[in-house]
C-alpha cells in the first residue's frame, strides 16, 4: 500500500494530516503491506510540495522534440468518479504523463488508472492489452538525486521518485538511466 500524508513541517510533526492537504507545505510517504494509513510522522518520508510562490516541481528537460511535457496525477472513488488532487478515502490513483499544457484536465479518460487501496493482498484490477496486443507496464523507484543514487523501492530518505512508461515486462529494472 502507498500512505501519503500532509504536514507544515519537515519532519511532518506539525500541522500533520492524513487526509488534508489544504495549505500544508510538505507531503510525506512511505509503502507497506498494512490498509490504514500510520498517524506516525516518522515513518514518512517528507517533501516539500510548496514553496513561496505555490506548488512547483524539479523543472525537467525539454523533449528531443524540443517541447515541454508533464505528467498529471489524480485520485478517485473509482475511475470514473470522485476525482480530486486529494487522496484521502479515494481508491484509485491516475496517471496521465507526455501532456503538453501544465493544466491537469478534469476528464478522467484522460488518465490511466490504477486501484491503489482495496481489501488486504489485493493486488489492483489488471489493466488490459495495448491495441498491439502487448501488455504494458509502468515502474516505480525512489532515489537520493536525479541520477539514480540508492535507488529502490522504499521512498523512506529519498527525495526523487523516478517513472519508467510502457515496458514490456513486469520485472523492474535497477538500471537508475531506465528512469526519469
Amino acid at each position: 500500500y502507498l500512505h501519503i500524508a500532509y504536514a507544515n513541517s519537515a519532519d511532518g510533526k506539525t500541522g500533520f494530516s492524513v487526509s488534508d492537504s489544504a495549505n500544508k507545505l510538505y507531503i510525506g510517504q512511505y509503502t507497506d503491506f498494512t490498509a490504514a494509513d500510520s498517524t506516525d510522522p516518522a515513518k514518512y518520508s517528507w517533501t516539500k510540495i510548496k514553496g513561496d510562490q505555490g506548488p512547483q516541481g524539479v523543472q525537467g528537460p525539454k523533449g528531443t522534440d524540443g517541447k515541454q511535457y508533464y505528467t498529471w496525477l489524480k485520485y478517485a472513488d473509482t475511475p470514473t468518479t470522485g476525482m480530486s488532487d486529494d487522496p484521502a478515502n479515494k481508491s484509485y490513483i491516475g496517471l496521465a504523463y507526455n501532456k503538453t499544457t501544465a493544466a491537469e484536465s478534469s476528464s478522467y479518460a484522460d488518465y490511466t488508472w490504477s486501484k491503489i487501496k482495496g481489501e488486504k493482498g489485493d493486488q489492483g484490477v489488471a489493466g488490459g492489452k495495448g491495441a498491439d496486443g502487448k501488455t504494458y507496464y509502468t515502474w516505480i523507484k525512489y532515489a537520493a538525486s536525479a541520477s539514480g543514487e540508492g535507488m529502490g523501492d522504499d521512498p523512506t530518505g529519498k527525495a526523487y521518485i523516478g517513472l519508467a512508461y510502457n515496458k514490456t515486462t513486469a520485472a523492474e529494472s535497477t538500471n537508475p538511466s531506465d528512469y526519469t
